[in-house]
């Protein structure tokens, strides 16, 4: 009777596992059903809302016309064009070419497919990206707070969706987990001692310069050499990238970023 009332510590987190994801799912099926920006009506409401930009990048870049799409008043005109995009989506606004060249060649592929398609495919690598980013911070305070224990340590994955701004990012559709997890990356990098690694993956941050820049230059004061050797083999990798949409493409990209 003893032996049978025995659970081990893995069956424990087994199960804890189980409620875990369902919680997550939950509140994830919340979200998604209950936001419009997802909604089955296609009556003008912009399906996905700020994937937008990525599919529309990503369209120039495999067109070879990204460059020229850094003119705001271009944009505007293509984004409501329908024969140009494909579908018809009413509203004033648009969503102006503000990343690198680099960032929109990284998106392209979801491009491929119809907008809906990709737009559900950047949703759920979106989520994909805040699971691991939580799951990592969780296994992070299970190893570091031994008395926190796994089970409480997991409830970092649900509470953490209830966190306005990754509500907020999830369901319009927004880079915000994407960036958690970088972040994420980069802080566990640099506690387990690996710095050029640590680099690397704070290096691609740098499609968004306001967010990378303040970090590097603190990292350059603090003089983690290593850090910011990783830092320059991804943004070598990222410029290589970048010069491959065009050199113009490029060009236009620092007058934007510099009116």
């Amino acid at each position: 009777v003893a032996k049978s009332r025995v659970v081990s510590a893995e069956t424990v987190r087994r199960r804890d596992v189980i409620w875990i994801g369902i919680a997550c799912a939950v509140i994830l099926g919340l979200y998604y059903a209950g936001t419009p920006n997802f909604g089955r009506s296609t009556d003008g409401q912009l399906y996905g809302v700020d994937y937008l930009q990525e599919w529309f990048g990503g369209i120039l870049v495999q067109r070879g016309q990204l460059a020229e799409h850094y003119d705001p008043d271009l944009a505007h005109l293509r984004q409501h064009d329908p024969s140009f995009m494909g579908f018809k989506w009413e509203g004033a606004h648009f969503f102006p070419m503000v990343y690198p060249p680099f960032y929109y060649a990284l998106v392209s592929p979801l491009s491929c497919l119809p907008y809906r398609d990709a737009s559900r495919g950047w949703a759920a690598l979106m989520v994909l990206c805040y699971m691991l980013a939580a799951a990592s911070i969780a296994l992070f305070l299970a190893r570091t707070h031994p008395s926190l224990g796994h089970r409480h340590a997991l409830l970092v994955l649900p509470i953490g969706l209830l966190f306005p701004p990754v509500a907020e990012s999830l369901v319009n559709n927004q880079k915000g987990t994407l960036c958690l997890l970088l972040f994420t990356a980069t802080f566990l990098l640099l506690r387990s001692g690996r710095e050029v690694l640590a680099g690397c993956a704070f290096g691609i941050l740098f499609f968004k310069p306001q967010l990378a820049l303040p970090f590097a230059l603190v990292m350059l004061w603090k003089r983690r050499e290593r850090f910011l050797a990783g830092c320059l083999i991804t943004l070598v990798v990222l410029g290589i990238l970048a010069v491959s949409t065009g050199i113009e493409s490029c060009q236009r990209y620092v007058e934007f970023i510099a009116d």
